[in-house]
């Protein structure tokens, strides 16, 4: 397992800034970009890896959190796992897919925190719900489920997201 002291932001995979999107100004072919207005960051998901004392931990992801909460009408929550050092929180659009986070199985070893969209095919829900899972039939707590039975998760959802894993089993 990696670890550091320092945070570390998982950035929107859309955001200009991300760590995936080249150097800020420059495209692929390291032409000049033309400036564009600053804008908010969208919501998402931040975290850290860390070996910090909780309470500093939480201090930090707080602060993080609250860099992305800039509309009212965003919620937010976060998750810990403090002896894997993993501290995870997130933004989210009120009454939006990613709003309902964690979300974890019936034992709760397998948490997701999940932001963005995914457009399951119809049925997933229930087909999982039929193979023993306790899962809703609407929202998005079908896709811990599907992680567990599908080994090529997250290669077969359909949307634009980020998320974070942790499998403690």
């Amino acid at each position: 397992v990696y670890t550091r002291s320092s945070p570390i932001t998982f950035l929107s995979p859309y955001s200009r800034n991300s760590a995936n999107s080249g150097t800020v100004g420059t495209t692929a072919s390291s032409s000049p970009r033309r400036n564009l207005p600053r804008r908010k960051p969208l919501p998402g998901i931040v975290g850290l890896i860390t070996k910090l004392p909780r309470e500093q931990a939480e201090r930090e992801l707080q602060a993080m959190v609250e860099t992305l909460r800039h509309e009212s009408f965003y919620v937010t929550g976060t998750w810990m796992d403090e002896s894997a050092g993993v501290y995870v929180g997130w933004v989210a659009r009120q009454n939006s897919f990613s709003s309902q986070m964690p979300l974890g199985n019936e034992k709760g070893d397998a948490v997701l925190v999940f932001s963005g969209e995914e457009y399951p095919e119809p049925g997933t829900a229930r087909r999982l719900k039929e193979k023993g899972h306790g899962v809703a039939t609407e929202g998005p707590a079908y896709l811990v489920h599907l992680y567990e039975d599908d080994p090529s998760f997250p290669a077969g959802l359909n949307g634009r997201f980020h998320g974070l894993l942790a499998d403690r089993r």
